[in-house]
């Protein structure tokens, strides 16, 4: 590590640190409720968005913090994009077009969180688009998650269990009761969070989810 490289943070606690309104004028802002980060989330980039969308469907990650940071390098103030937990590693993401980020500091900059015990990575935008229909239906599904968490769904989740594992899958509208609307929501609701618990599975990568869309059983 260049010793002329000054960097320091003011807490290692991952924070998400507040956008300026100049920023949000001028960039592709988007803020939404997530189920892994308990406040207001704020992105700069549709990119970022679905990044964090696509942490919501995995298992491993029990939480993350968009612009966790703010760093000083030299004269520089610098706020990266993500904070993902993953098992037990720590990951300061940065994401850009092409996966570029040719920063002269880059290399002191990552020697500096691997002596704090993080690991940095940077994804490109293009990356994320590709995976623009996983993104998306699990938006779709974390929007219900947020809108229903104060319903007691544990009884609906486990005759979904019940009903699914003796014939090892079913379509998604087979599941849900359509004839009663408010049990339909319930056991939308169900099935979301057992998706997101990993209890469930479907295929959310290659389209949009929908009635037809085959959900089993994880095991």
């Amino acid at each position: 590590m260049n010793a002329n490289t000054k960097i320091k943070v003011n807490d290692w606690v991952p924070t998400q640190i507040p956008t300026p309104k100049s920023l949000r004028m001028s960039a592709d802002y988007h803020e939404q409720h997530f189920v892994k980060f308990p406040h207001v989330a704020c992105f700069h980039s549709r990119a970022e968005l679905y990044h964090a969308a696509i942490n919501e469907s995995k298992d491993r990650v029990p939480w993350f913090v968009p612009q966790p940071f703010r760093f000083q390098i030299g004269r520089t103030l610098y706020t990266p994009d993500c904070f993902v937990q993953e098992g037990t590693k720590k990951t300061i993401i940065e994401i850009k077009r092409g996966g570029r980020f040719d920063k002269p500091w880059r290399d002191d900059f990552e020697e500096y969180l691997r002596l704090n015990g993080f690991h940095f990575q940077v994804i490109s935008n293009e990356e994320l688009y590709e995976q623009e229909i996983l993104a998306e239906n699990w938006l779709t599904i974390i929007r219900v998650l947020v809108r229903g968490q104060h319903y007691d769904t544990e009884p609906t989740e486990r005759r979904l269990i019940e009903e699914i594992i003796p014939v090892e899958g079913a379509y998604f509208g087979e599941l849900l009761d359509r004839n009663i609307p408010a049990n339909r929501h319930l056991r939308e609701l169900s099935i979301f969070r057992l998706l997101h618990k990993g209890c469930l599975c479907c295929n959310l990568s290659e389209r949009n989810l929908n009635f037809d869309s085959w959900v089993t059983p994880c095991i």
